[in-house]
């Protein structure tokens, strides 16, 4: 993203800056926050609180399906989802908001 901020305003950097400022800075935000809400350790803390005394078969805690489920909210507040990855632009050849 920042490459292509600065592409697009190579003779002025602190234009290629502020856009680039202006994209991230939500998106840092929002990935702060789900980490604050502990994020990708989400799935762990869910067995812990459901079972507090051990298990011996995870699935008997918390579905394959879940876990895919509250990791995959968690990789797109990242940017990283895995239909993002698979179908997006790379952050290197993003263009940068007019």
């Amino acid at each position: 993203m920042l490459a292509g901020c600065v592409r697009r305003h190579p003779r002025d950097l602190d234009e290629a800056l502020s856009r680039y400022e202006s994209v991230r800075r939500p998106a840092t935000a929002a990935i702060v926050r789900a980490n604050r809400g502990l994020g990708p350790e989400v799935p762990m803390l869910l067995v812990e609180q459901r079972a507090p005394g051990g298990f011996t078969d995870i699935a008997e805690v918390i579905s394959p399906a879940e876990i895919a489920r509250v990791t995959e909210e968690y990789r797109r507040t990242a940017g990283f989802s895995l239909a993002a990855l698979q179908h997006g632009v790379s952050l290197l050849e993003h263009p940068c908001p007019e």
